[in-house]
Formats: C-alpha cells, sequence, structure tokens
C-alpha cells in the first residue's frame, strides 16, 4: 500500500518511490522510477475506501402545534392572495425549542421575497425556514437552492396548501449541498398515508369493449394529526405578508426603452418596502417617473380614467434633450407637441361619447 502524504508545510515528504500527495488544490501521484521523477494530478486515492456524503441535525421535532401554525398560516395566505409564503426557524439548542419568525415579505404565486434576520432572539440562532409552495408541489427550485445555499441548516417546503392532504419536501444544506431527510425525523404529528381522489362524476374505460367504472386513484400525501385548536396561528403573522397589486401601469423608458409598461402596483409595494430583496433588473425597472395626482383629470366616465400614461409620457418628453427626442421620433416644440395644451386647460381631457374615443394616445410620431 502506498503512503499518503498531506502536505500541510510541516509534515516531511516520504522518500518511498510511490505515495499520494493530498494538497489544497487535489490529489497527485509522486514516482521516481528509474530515470523518471513525475509528480501527476489524479482523480482519486485508489487504495482508499469509498466515503458515503450524509447530514443530520441534532435537534428536537418542531413541535405539532408550530408546525400545524405554520400550515395554517400558509392555507390562509393561499386562500388570501393565491401565493407563496415563508417563516424563519430559530432555535435554542438549551431548551431544545424553536422560535417561529415570521418576516416582512411581499408573495406571487410562484415566489416569496422576504428579509432575511430581520428579528434575533436571545439565546436563539437562525437554523432554517419553511415555505409554501402554494398549491403546487413540494420541491426545492433552483431559486431555492441560490437562497438556501450558504444557509446550513433545515429548510422545509410545503406544497398544495389547497387540499387537505400535503406535500413536504425536507431537507439539509451544508457547504452548498442539499441532503434529502425525512419529515418524521423533524416535524411532529405528520405522517404519509394513502388517500383516494374523489370525482364529481364517475369515470369509465374501455374493456375488450365493455364500459369498466375507472377506480378512484390513490395518491400519497401528509396528514397532520394535530387537535383543531392547534391550527390557530397568531393573526399578526399575515400583518407581514402583503401581495403587490396590480393597480396602474406606469410608463418606464430607463431600462427597457420607449414603450414599456411596469406594474405600479409593484413598484410601489418596493419603494414602501425598501429592505426586501430585488435584483438590479427590478431595481431599475421601478425607477419610474412620478406624476402629482393634481394633474390628472379625466372625464368621470372615461374608461382610461386610472391610467397615466399620456401624462409620464409628456413629462418624459419635455425633459428630453433634442438628440434623443430625434432619435426617438418626438417633436417637443409646442407647435407640434401632441401634448401641448393652452394656459387654463386641464392637462388632459377627454371625450367618452366621441366615437373615436378609444382612450388616450401616446403622442408618438411614425416616419
Amino acid at each position: 500500500m502506498f503512503p499518503v502524504w498531506i502536505n500541510d508545510g510541516t509534515t516531511e515528504m516520504p522518500t518511498d518511490p510511490i505515495f499520494y500527495v493530498v494538497a489544497k488544490d487535489g490529489i497527485y501521484l509522486k514516482k521516481t522510477m528509474g530515470d523518471f521523477d513525475t509528480m501527476n494530478k489524479v482523480d482519486a486515492i485508489s487504495i482508499l475506501g469509498d466515503c458515503a456524503t450524509y447530514a443530520s441535525l441534532d435537534v428536537a421535532k418542531i413541535t405539532m402545534r408550530q408546525f400545524t401554525q405554520i400550515l395554517s398560516l400558509f392555507r390562509e395566505v393561499y386562500k388570501t392572495f393565491r401565493s407563496e409564503a415563508n417563516v424563519i426557524l430559530h432555535y435554542n439548542k438549551k431548551r431544545k425549542r424553536y422560535r417561529i419568525d415570521v418576516p416582512l415579505q411581499g408573495v406571487t404565486g410562484a415566489s416569496v421575497d422576504y428579509v432575511n434576520g430581520e428579528d434575533t432572539y436571545k439565546d436563539y440562532i437562525r437554523i432554517g425556514t419553511i415555505h409554501s409552495h402554494a398549491n403546487m408541489t413540494a420541491f426545492h427550485s433552483p431559486t431555492d437552492h441560490t437562497d438556501e445555499e450558504n444557509w446550513d441548516g433545515l429548510h422545509i417546503t410545503l406544497g398544495k396548501m389547497d387540499e387537505d392532504y400535503f406535500d413536504i419536501s425536507c431537507s439539509i444544506m451544508t457547504g452548498g449541498e442539499r441532503f434529502m431527510v425525512q419529515p418524521e425525523d423533524y416535524i411532529e404529528g405528520v405522517e404519509l398515508v394513502e388517500y383516494e381522489i374523489e370525482h364529481k362524476y364517475v369515470r369509465y374505460k374501455w374493456i375488450e369493449g365493455k364500459q369498466v367504472p375507472v377506480e378512484a386513484e390513490k395518491k400519497l400525501g401528509y396528514k397532520s394529526f394535530a387537535p383543531e385548536k392547534d391550527f390557530s396561528f397568531p393573526k399578526k403573522w399575515m400583518d407581514k405578508i402583503d401581495r403587490p397589486k396590480p393597480t396602474v401601469h406606469k410608463y418606464d423608458c430607463s431600462q427597457f426603452g420607449y414603450g414599456n409598461y411596469v406594474n405600479r402596483g409593484l413598484a410601489d409595494f418596493y419603494k414602501h418596502n425598501p429592505s426586501l430583496k430585488q435584483s438590479p433588473q427590478q431595481k431599475s425597472m421601478f425607477d419610474i417617473y412620478d406624476v402629482d395626482e393634481s394633474e390628472w383629470n379625466p372625464c368621470s366616465q372615461c374608461p382610461y380614467k386610472h391610467h397615466k400614461s399620456d401624462l409620464m409620457l409628456k413629462d418624459l418628453i419635455d425633459n428630453l434633450d433634442d438628440d434623443t427626442s430625434e432619435k426617438l421620433g418626438f417633436t417637443t416644440n409646442e407647435s407640434n407637441d401632441p401634448f401641448h395644451v393652452d394656459d387654463g386647460e386641464k392637462p388632459y381631457s377627454c371625450d367618452i361619447d366621441n366615437p373615436d374615443h378609444d382612450g388616450p394616445t401616446f403622442g408618438s410620431t411614425k416616419d
């Protein structure tokens, strides 16, 4: 058997003609044979046995009451917003108990942006997360992996929040690697059970020319066996959760060029919640023009009365330099300005009774 030398800077190199070297950048094989003296990089030390990777946490189980409160919260969020949600797990090793933190978060049907580390508690460490996947199945998406790869701990996903039987995907993240574990090992009061999918109507299939009723489909899902009283969660948890609602769409030229809408509701949400994480693209997208409400005065019956596209374009065009204006095909002098109004007139008005009225126009010119 060849020696294995660890290049730690203190241990002397062996004098054997053949030996392995374990270095910072990999494994090498050193050979001195006849006129040859070589050091080659190798993939593995062939004389050693394999080592299986694994991960486990020496922690107490999440109590049945705490888990069902989280489950009820996620179901209420889905019922209210049709969206995902997230909680952060804090753990006291001495008392072997968890504390649930519901951070400030903006939720959508397929994502959740939350403030990470908003709250800390004495003698507790942040040990992981639980988040829902709305009505989808439970799994750890690439986004989840990115969010959690540098957060060693317990990370759980719950799915099918619109059904009695739900999904659980339970994992431990360590060193950027995810290890799947059994939910029952870390959560009290849950069990994987077989259930039948009920259909409103009897279904049939043809077998050898005969119509035969289709048996009820059977699936596996998790069920909580907590008493009903444990499903009541603190109502203040819902105060931390908000769904950006699409209200007014505003025009934006800062990132994607002339003629791109951005969601005003989403923009306002991030504006009032600056601590939520945003991608650089989102930050640029939400750098939009604000127009004073007093400048908008459409007719009362106008179906476009909640839109400010014309005013924003006017504000944008008024601030363009001549070269940019010419490239975009705009004319900004008063004689040709499609947004120009005489003194004393309303900034914008329309007549819904006019048969040619089809909403605001953007005032662009075409060659």
